[in-house]
């Protein structure tokens, strides 16, 4: 099993849900808690680790002003282990599907990493939960080229996957140097696919959680890359790098290819998205077999009496306490509810 790595700040309460749900569903994990937070939160998380008997808690804390990457890139330079997996203190993994990731990862050394599908659960200030699923994609092309172009298309966070320890380092130092709200996942999931194959396992690999009354990072608006154009345009020159690099592409061909990839990020930060494009429902995209296993299980799980909604009623259940419980907690108090800089990076919690 990879070991599972969740950073952390002033959210004890919602920690705390992770944390129990982890040592009653998967008591032989093994994680390290990266800690970025206050006093106050950091005293309560310090006192919380010390009541688990199961799972294993490798816990550690850092300077409230210590960035969120430095934290990462810190906690994953001291691992040994080569396969390791990002969590967050408010989403709620399914480890035998990380286990099959990195099972995929050991026997496919031309694979940078591996996931499955997300379901994202939205408590409202109505009292109900919207739900959405962010599907798992193959893009398994030999050709650099080929995967950066296919990924594109449709991208899909690679941040929460069984990530090959190398690589999640190359992510973090890169996202400490260059950085715009509203790319990063974007920027994460084209390094990845450079870097590699990407493998779904075609079923739930994460449920997310997201409130209400919590500050979660964001752009400040959607037009931020023509205000930050300069950033924006840097992109283009990694994205070059990166083909040049691992893709053995020319100058020429490489730009064209790292030019196309920016526009298709600017349409969906406009709001063009791929699932909203004409044709995407009959897409070779949308209808790959990884993609609509995923889909049924997803609507599976929300239908009373179905073998699905069996397998994951009683994680449903104890996850939807955890954030209701999270909702009402002063978890997040005085973060702010929108920031684009580094410094502000440094003072999220969530990817």
């Amino acid at each position: 099993m990879p070991k599972l790595i969740i950073p952390t700040r002033n959210r004890s309460t919602s920690l705390l849900g992770v944390l129990n749900y982890l040592e009653r569903f998967y008591p032989e994990t093994n994680l390290v808690i990266a800690d970025g937070s206050n006093d106050f939160h950091r005293s309560q998380n310090a006192a919380n680790v010390k009541t688990f008997k199961k799972i294993g808690i490798d816990y550690r804390a850092y300077a409230e002003e210590l960035s969120f990457f430095d934290r990462l890139i810190a906690v994953i330079k001291d691992q040994p282990d080569e396969f390791l997996m990002l969590g967050a203190d408010d989403d709620f993994p399914m480890m035998e599907v990380f286990d099959q990731g990195e099972a995929y990862l050991r026997e496919h050394p031309e694979c940078a990493t591996a996931m499955g599908g997300i379901v994202n659960l939205f408590l409202k200030p109505e009292n109900y939960i919207q739900v959405r699923l962010n599907p798992a994609r193959n893009v398994l092309s030999p050709s650099v080229e080929q995967r950066v172009n296919i990924y594109s298309q449709w991208p899909v966070s690679t941040s929460y996957a069984v990530t090959r320890r190398e690589i999640l380092i190359e992510r973090y130092e890169r996202a400490n140097t260059i950085f715009l709200a509203g790319f990063y996942d974007f920027v994460v999931g084209v390094h990845d696919v450079s870097r590699g194959t990407m493998k779904a396992i075609p079923t739930i690999g994460y449920i997310g959680t997201r409130n209400y009354n919590h500050a979660y990072f964001r752009p400040e608006e959607d037009l931020i890359f023509l205000r930050r154009s300069e950033t924006a345009l840097k992109f283009i020159d990694v994205f070059q790098q990166d083909l040049m690099h691992y893709g053995n592409m020319e100058e020429g061909p490489a730009r064209k290819v790292a030019e196309l990839v920016m526009r298709r990020r600017i349409s969906e930060q406009v709001g063009n998205m791929s699932h909203r494009r004409k044709g995407f429902a009959q897409s070779r995209l949308f209808q790959n077999k990884a993609v609509q296993q995923q889909m049924r299980i997803f609507q599976k799980m929300f239908i009373e009496g179905t073998p699905v909604r069996k397998k994951y009623q009683q994680k449903l259940a104890f996850i939807s306490e955890s954030l209701r419980k999270s909702v009402t907690s002063q978890d997040n108090a005085g973060e702010p509810e929108k920031s684009e800089t580094m410094v502000g990076r440094s003072k999220q919690v969530s990817t």
